[in-house]
């Protein structure tokens, strides 16, 4: 607390720098302890959700046989919770909740909250806590940085809204108001951009875009190439997996996907998920080139 309430600042102004002053509130948003002191009070509220998990009194959303499951999940500054949807979870949920404003002295914005049911619930058993947690109800489940969190089989549907709204944007953009290297990549995005080596015929002509991602010194405009951009960054995954099997992306996916083998032999159905299918596209890039470190050879079966 003394961190907190000995804060002083002082404005630089044309270069002279004026007199300092104590804010009244403390610690202020943007300064360079907030952010630690932000992870502090996350820690606390995470600390509280396990303990009443310890205690059976909040159960998680169950993954695959082995029944490893997640009660909470945090992203930044946003905060999921998961449990079952019944009015003694609900009550579990909201003394937590009152537990950790009295603890922390932060109150929570309930007007943010959303609640969010699965497709079997009982529309009196939603009502009762909705009214309980004071909540608003959210048909679809929200969007995270723009990108949807569920993606079921219908992808192309998922992902629509942002391809439009992409294409909306570039469409309004003006080539004059672009640095040079602006408008090399607009045009290259749209698929538009060539100007031919002759000064006097100045003009724009159409290019295939894998001419366009080759490197300039033989001919190409040097852009990446997003189809293996994307592969690389879900190998980066894969790696991921096979070297942290203690993270909570191995832990969840084995439970879900392979519980009695490792990532590389795991199968792949048609039903399991539009994330899973993606990484698992990609195994060949790592299994092609990975290596066995013997070491001892107490994990090598002979």
């Amino acid at each position: 607390m003394r961190c907190v309430c000995s804060i002083s600042y002082f404005v630089s102004l044309n270069g002279a720098s004026g007199e300092w002053f104590s804010p009244s509130r403390g610690l202020r948003q943007g300064d360079p302890l907030s952010p630690y002191l932000f992870l502090l009070c996350v820690e606390g509220f995470s600390t509280l959700i396990k303990e009443a998990e310890q205690k059976g009194l909040m159960r998680g959303a169950p993954i695959g046989r082995e029944r490893f499951s997640i009660n909470h999940l945090f992203f930044v500054d946003d905060c999921v919770l998961f449990g079952d949807a019944t009015c003694e979870g609900s009550r579990v949920v909201r003394d937590v909740i009152r537990e950790y404003e009295m603890v922390s002295g932060q109150l929570v914005n309930f007007d943010k909250f959303l609640i969010y049911f699965g497709a079997n619930m009982d529309s009196s058993v939603k009502k009762d806590i909705i009214n309980l947690l004071g909540v608003r109800v959210a048909s679809n489940p929200e969007k995270y940085l723009g990108l949807p969190i569920m993606v079921g089989r219908k992808k192309t549907w998922a992902f629509a809204n942002f391809v439009d709204r992409f294409r909306k944007r570039v469409e309004v953009w003006s080539l004059r108001y672009l640095s040079m290297g602006g408008n090399e990549k607009l045009e290259g995005i749209m698929n538009k951009f060539w100007w031919t080596s002759n000064k006097s015929e100045k003009g724009i002509h159409w290019n295939r875009w894998e001419q366009l991602c080759k490197p300039k010194c033989v001919g190409g405009m040097g852009f990446k190439d997003l189809f293996l951009f994307n592969k690389a960054l879900l190998a980066k995954q894969v790696w991921r997996i096979l070297s942290q099997p203690n993270c909570l992306l191995a832990k969840v996916l084995k439970a879900r996907y392979y519980p009695f083998s490792n990532i590389l032999s795991a199968k792949v159905r048609s039903y399991f998920s539009f994330i899973w299918r993606s990484i698992c596209s990609v195994r060949e890039l790592i299994a092609n080139g990975i290596l066995w470190r013997v070491g001892s050879g107490a994990h090598i079966n002979i």
